[in-house]
């Protein structure tokens, strides 16, 4: 409004003046220097309305990401638990494991499998866990098609009941009935709900996006006015607040190595890629050894350092391009993009023999080396699931061969040969 009454009083006189003043709907507010300030208080006022609005806006989404990353890493762990209970219950039943100290850690897995799925379907205010509050998540757990609670209830009970036999049989009833829920429909339940927590983590990046644009639009009309000084650095603070949102939706907030679900989607992009260009890739799995007993010896502050310095030495040791995901408590994934066989066992074994050689300070004093297994595998197309599935296979064959060394997976071409021996840790 003051633009347009000084366009039309530069050089007027007159009846131009007279017409100037009649199209002008304020013409107090421009002669008086009261109402200017005025107009400036209020702009200021506005301003600072929207920018205390936008903060507690933002606070309440950051708060509320952080829950959903609870929520999101507590349902994962339900999943993780179940697939180690499962072959630990294998192991149990063939000897594979001393029998009374397998039955005690299937039980400790079934309590802990426990109380996360009270946590999750029923909520608990105490810890930070609120109940499901969507219709999907509800869904999930207690209607079609996927009846978690009752699957998890049912699958708990088989684990308790062969656990607490001291004769185990691979033939035994209970162990029928886990291993058939762990091949059938409890994962898929499991994953189902990581997806929807994780999804309704995206909704709410979507909602605070299209508020923040509203109140975006808002400040612009005042700013336009009587305050553009103010606004920019508030805009600056709110996109800043977007940036960090979204790169929390795709990021593991311990590690900084992408999540599984940004991980997954990542791998689906370049094994497309790759198939057009009729390249090779490589998919590495990578699970740190004796972790478990490093967060029982240590504590998880040890534990979440040694995770962290892993991401380290791994992002040190892969190109830029190399994409590193978190999937599990203790395990990666990592995509290496047009790469050989020859080219991805180099890779893997650097990274093996690089941290097997990190020194890892503790802080009551000494230093902690940890080692890693790795399975390989090199494509050159196929599903990203079929690809994860070789590596696991792999990984697992590495585990069992002894820990610390690389596997190359089936699907890798003619690279027995290059199979490398697990290189022994640095000493403590």
């Amino acid at each position: 409004m003051p633009r347009m009454s000084a366009s039309f009083s530069r050089g007027n006189t007159g009846s131009e003046r007279e017409a100037a003043v009649e199209m002008d709907p304020v013409p107090e507010m421009r002669q008086s220097p009261r109402a200017t300030t005025l107009t400036y208080v209020i702009a200021l006022l506005a301003i600072a309305a929207l920018s205390l609005f936008s903060d507690r806006l933002t606070s309440r989404i950051v708060a509320r990401q952080h829950s959903t990353a609870r929520l999101v890493n507590t349902a994962g762990r339900q999943r993780m638990l179940a697939q180690r209970s499962a072959r630990l219950a294998d192991e149990v039943a063939y000897g594979a494991v001393d029998r009374a100290a397998g039955r005690q850690e299937m039980l400790q897995m079934a309590t802990r499998m426990q109380a996360a799925q009270q946590q999750l379907a029923y909520g608990d205010a105490a810890h930070g866990f609120p109940p499901p509050d969507s219709s999907q998540l509800h869904a999930i757990y207690f209607g079609e098609p996927y009846h978690l609670e009752q699957q998890v209830n049912s699958y708990l009970t088989h684990v308790q009941a062969f656990a607490s036999k001291i004769a185990p049989d691979p033939h035994d009833p209970d162990l029928l009935a886990v291993r058939l829920a762990i091949v059938t429909t409890l994962p898929e339940a499991l994953d189902a709900a990581v997806s929807q927590y994780q999804a309704a983590a995206e909704d709410d990046i979507r909602h605070l996006q299209h508020i923040l644009h509203s109140l975006t639009a808002a400040m612009l009309m005042v700013l336009v006015l009587e305050a553009l000084c103010i606004y920019r650095p508030l805009f600056r603070r709110l996109s800043k607040a977007i940036a960090l949102l979204l790169q929390a939706s795709t990021t593991d907030f311990l590690s900084g190595a992408m999540n599984r679900r940004a991980f997954l989607s990542s791998a689906a992009r370049e094994l497309s890629r790759t198939q057009r260009k009729h390249q090779t890739l490589c998919f590495i799995m990578a699970d740190l050894d004796g972790f478990k007993q490093i967060n029982d010896t240590h504590g998880h502050a040890v534990g979440d350092m040694v995770i962290q310095r892993f991401v380290a030495e791994a992002t040190a040791a892969l190109r830029k391009e190399d994409l590193i995901g978190r999937v599990g408590g203790e395990e990666f994934a990592f995509i290496l993009p047009d790469t050989s066989p020859d080219g991805g066992l180099l890779a893997a074994e650097r990274l093996r023999e690089r941290f097997s050689r990190a020194e890892l300070p503790l802080p009551s004093g000494g230093a902690l080396f940890a080692t890693v297994s790795i399975g390989m595998v090199c494509v050159d197309g196929g599903s990203v699931e079929s690809i994860l599935a070789q590596a696991d296979a792999a990984l697992y064959r590495a585990k069992h061969l002894g820990r610390n060394r690389t596997e190359a997976g089936a699907a890798t071409p003619d690279i027995a040969q290059h199979q490398l021996a697990g290189v022994s840790p640095a000493p403590a």
